[in-house]
């Protein structure tokens, strides 16, 4: 089990600038110095310690707080690279969801906001609840929006990144 002793020992990270830097030379191959870790398939900073291969983003908080963290771990900004500490907060999966960039098959530019063809009007869904049909894109909108205040959804959320 890795400890927090132990990834201090082998690796220095700065909370401002959220790199990781090798301390020791455990691996021929690392630098002393050297920035640590390499992007996976989805886009996350991942590192092998003590050939393991971890999240960057969880490896930090056990640098910081001491322990990896029982929940999920939300880039604030949506930069999935993006590991300063300040980027950085644990949250719920359903806290996490409301901090979600807009998926590309979004047509409107909104989320929670799709055109219903059969009956000619804007559709409105926040989470899986439905909030009505709109003739207006506006007061679709609007009612998509004052659903996201109600449900304390984060200001970044259906950001295009």
């Amino acid at each position: 089990m890795l400890t927090q002793g132990r990834l201090k020992e082998l690796l220095h990270y700065n909370p401002d600038t959220g790199v990781f830097t090798h301390k020791s030379n455990p691996d021929p191959r690392a630098v002393v110095g050297g920035v640590v870790g390499t992007i996976n398939g989805h886009g996350y900073l991942i590192l092998t310690v003590d050939g393991k291969t971890r999240n960057a983003h969880r490896l930090i908080f056990l640098y910081m707080d001491g322990s990896f963290p029982d929940k999920d771990i939300d880039h604030i900004n949506g930069i999935k690279t993006d590991n300063r500490w300040a980027n950085l907060r644990t949250v719920t999966q359903s806290e996490n969801s409301k901090n979600a960039k807009l998926s590309k098959a979004n047509k409107s530019g909104l989320p929670g906001v799709y055109w219903y063809e059969a009956r000619k009007r804007w559709r409105v869904v926040c989470s899986t609840r439905f909030i009505g049909r709109y003739e207006d894109f506006f007061e679709a909108v609007c009612a998509r929006k004052s659903a996201e205040s109600r449900e304390n959804y984060h200001i970044n959320h259906g950001r295009a990144v």
